[in-house]
């Protein structure tokens, strides 16, 4: 380039590879290379500017330190975000973009989001997600995600508020969730309607799996669309969760719970299926004693498998209580299984309840359900001799 051959094209903002002051990009930015914040130093991005990561590039928010993004995000391939013990980073209204292999990952650290949409640079393509755990806090405000690997939070705080996840079939799952050790909170809620998990297609896609945790779990309000399973769920101790005032729409399985000792509650949720299928179900238990109460099952039912009081617990009002069964292949179909069923309502089903060999299922001492089935009321499967029981003593059923 000779003499006078030159021109500034464009007045651009960026950032050393060590910042240990407080530091303001504006209108337009390009961070590349290793950055690291130290010292307690605060980046802030503003609103309206538009931000470039280039590829390969670090970010490391040490202790004491924080990162805030606004406006427009655009990050390259093979880029991660460090949120290390102490360092906090904040997403308010950005709109990012994240290249092939790309992602956030907090050790002991903070993430908080508060508005925006994170998708991928290309859809041909899943970005890496969150992945946080040893003590992190991570709240999600208002975030619309999709196109993500999994999102993995483990040993840590998780808050998801008003969130709408785009699930993608090849990925693991909206969100996987694993606190084996005690001492966190994990609360999903939402208070707006359209929010939750959304999937491609009931054949594939997990809205959130829940692995080992310790801590009870509260699901509110939460949508889960055309995903295989809403909520598939692996437990190991006594833990109270609540899964309140839920809708599941096309779900193959809306709720999965394998557990021994599970004593969760589900309640008010609503489990809506597009067609008639012995496969699609509401609810799936195996080894769980769920409280479910006040649900309704349109095109699906409750499958439960080696679900027994445990000894220990009798003052768990476990069962199924006060629930709608319409025009479902069956309502709710048992093996080795011993619940209480009690004021539920079964409309147009082609069998109310089936009933295989070592179950023991309790509508006496008015039970009052009301059993109204297209072929039959009850029917008892496996071979004989099938030492399978329907306790009815006074039970005030109701059979048609």
């Amino acid at each position: 380039i000779g003499p006078g051959d030159g021109k500034l094209l464009r007045m651009c903002a960026t950032l050393p590879s060590v910042v240990d002051t407080t530091v303001t990009l504006k209108s337009v930015a390009f961070l590349g290379d290793d950055i690291s914040l130290i010292n307690g130093a605060l980046v802030y991005i503003d609103p309206g500017t538009e931000t470039h990561i280039l590829d390969h590039t670090n970010i490391h928010i040490n202790q004491g330190t924080s990162f805030t993004f606004k406006g427009n995000v655009s990050i390259g391939d093979s880029v991660t975000i460090y949120v290390e013990s102490g360092g906090e980073l904040k997403f308010r209204d950005a709109n990012c973009y994240w290249g092939k292999n790309s992602g956030i990952i907090v050790h002991n650290g903070t993430l908080t989001v508060n508005g925006g949409n994170w998708q991928s640079t290309d859809n041909t393509f899943l970005w890496n997600g969150i992945n946080a755990g040893e003590t992190s806090n991570v709240n999600l405000n208002n975030l619309n995600i999709s196109n993500a690997k999994n999102n993995f939070i483990s040993n840590s705080n998780f808050y998801l508020t008003n969130c709408k996840i785009y699930v993608p079939a090849n990925s693991s799952s909206g969100f996987t969730l694993s606190n084996p050790s005690e001492g966190y909170e994990t609360k999903i809620i939402n208070n707006e309607s359209n929010k939750g998990f959304y999937g491609e297609s009931n054949q594939s896609g997990v809205g959130i799996r829940l692995r080992y945790i310790k801590n009870p779990v509260i699901i509110r309000g939460v949508n889960f669309n055309n995903l295989s399973t809403g909520i598939d769920k692996v437990a190991n101790s006594t833990v109270r969760d609540s899964i309140d005032q839920c809708c599941f729409n096309n779900c193959e399985i809306g709720i999965d719970i394998i557990s021994e000792k599970y004593l969760g509650s589900i309640t008010d949720c609503l489990f809506n299926n597009n067609a008639l299928n012995h496969k699609t179900l509401g609810i799936k238990l195996i080894g769980a004693i769920p409280h479910i109460e006040h649900c309704t099952f349109n095109n699906c039912g409750i499958f439960t498998e080696y679900s027994i009081m445990i000894p220990s617990t009798p003052e768990i009002n476990s069962g199924i209580f006060d629930c709608h069964f319409n025009n479902s292949d069956y309502g709710i179909e048992s093996r080795g299984s011993d619940l209480r069923l009690e004021n539920n309502y079964f409309n147009s089903v082609n069998t109310c309840i089936i009933c295989h060999s070592k179950s023991n299922l309790n509508l006496s001492k008015d039970a009052n359900n009301v059993l109204n089935s297209k072929n039959s009321n009850i029917k008892f499967y496996d071979e004989h001799p099938y030492k399978s029981t329907i306790q009815l003593s006074n039970g005030h059923n109701d059979f048609y």
